[in-house]
C-alpha cells in the first residue's frame, strides 16, 4: 500500500499549529520587556538606591574601567567591605527569577528599592534593567 505524502505533510502541518496554540496562552502572559537606562550614578562614597520605587525582571549594574575602587552591590547595609564586588570594567547581572508554575500569574520581579550599591567618591556606576 502506498502511503500518500499530501495526507503525511497535512498531518505534521496540524500537529504544528495545535502545538502553536497550546503555547501562544504561556508567552501572552509575559509580554514585552521595557529596558529601563538609569542616569549614570557619580559616588560620592555612600550608598545608592537603585531607583525610589518599581520592579524588575533583571537588572545589570556595570563599572566603567575608569574606576579606582569595586562598586559593592546588595541590601541596604552595603559597604566597602559588604555585597557583591564588581571590579573596574566590570558587571553584575541579577537573572531573571523563574516562574512559579503554581501561581496564576507566574511572574516574579526584584524591587528596585531594596538593591544598594556602594560607589567610592569619583567613580560612576551604570544600571539597566528590564521590566
Amino acid at each position: 500500500m502506498k502511503r500518500n505524502p499530501l495526507i503525511f505533510m497535512g498531518a505534521a502541518f496540524l500537529a504544528l499549529v495545535v502545538m502553536t496554540a497550546i503555547k501562544a496562552p504561556v508567552e501572552a502572559q509575559g509580554g514585552l520587556v521595557v529596558v529601563t537606562s538609569a542616569a549614570q550614578v557619580t559616588g560620592t562614597g555612600a550608598t545608592v538606591q537603585l531607583a525610589a520605587s518599581g520592579t524588575a525582571r533583571w537588572i545589570q549594574v556595570l563599572a566603567p574601567t575608569t574606576n579606582s575602587a569595586t562598586v559593592n552591590c546588595g541590601d541596604s547595609s552595603v559597604s566597602t567591605t559588604r555585597g557583591i564586588l564588581i571590579a573596574a570594567g566590570g558587571g553584575f547581572m541579577f537573572p531573571q527569577i523563574a516562574p512559579d508554575e503554581r501561581q496564576a500569574v507566574n511572574q516574579r520581579y526584584y524591587s528596585l528599592s531594596t538593591i544598594y550599591c556602594y560607589v567610592a567618591n569619583g567613580d560612576k556606576m551604570n544600571v539597566i534593567w528590564g521590566n
